[in-house]
């Protein structure tokens, strides 16, 4: 079973960062009890950027399995400009709506993910997508109770969720491939 060491070391690797020791915090929901680790790396993939991850977002069953019937979980990243501070917030928002049945997969869009996340924060909600924004893999892992694998969460508007609901995730991010939009910024103008 992955243990908050290997789920933090996986994410420090991905990050290009396994010699950082980082403050693991602690999110927890009072409604349903969920807790949840997480942490920051500032200048992280570039100057001016934070990388977040979820430490022990795998505790929790997403209800996938693998074809050899091995329980599937799942850790959260992110990244965003370093003046929004509270995308650890949304991450921890991202394991407590998976712990509650909500699904972990491509293109998934779990509304109100950063509507917590500031006044200024335009885009409320988050879209589920494979890591892209660090040249390092996210390492799987495997083990004969559980695979765990590692997905980004990008902060996106009403109209993009609505978007990707109606069309699909992949139409989402080949709208986003078109148009370049600046996804570290919180507070930037919807797309559609």
């Amino acid at each position: 079973m992955i243990n908050s060491f290997i789920a933090r070391d996986r994410s420090l690797a991905g990050f290009a960062r396994p010699d950082v020791d980082p403050f693991v915090g602690r999110y927890e929901t009072r409604e349903s009890g969920h807790v949840v680790g997480g942490f920051s790396v500032p200048d992280c993939p570039d100057t001016g950027l934070t990388s977040w991850s979820t430490v022990g977002a795998s505790f929790f069953d997403t209800g996938y399995r693998t074809a050899r019937g091995t329980p599937m979980t799942v850790e959260f990243v992110g990244c965003a400009g370093s003046s929004w501070d509270r995308f650890g917030t949304a991450l921890a928002f991202c394991t407590f709506f998976v712990a509650d049945g909500g699904p972990s997969r491509y293109g998934a869009v779990v509304r109100g993910a950063f509507s917590h996340a500031g006044p200024d924060v335009t885009t409320p909600h988050g879209f589920i997508v494979a890591p892209f924004c660090w040249q390092n893999a996210f390492a799987p892992y495997e083990d004969a109770d559980v695979h765990t694998t590692w997905l980004q969460v990008v902060p996106i508007t009403d109209g993009e969720a609505a978007f990707a609901e109606e069309r699909t995730g992949d139409a989402l991010e080949d709208l986003f491939e078109r148009s370049q939009p600046d996804l570290f910024d919180l507070g930037r103008s919807s797309l559609v």
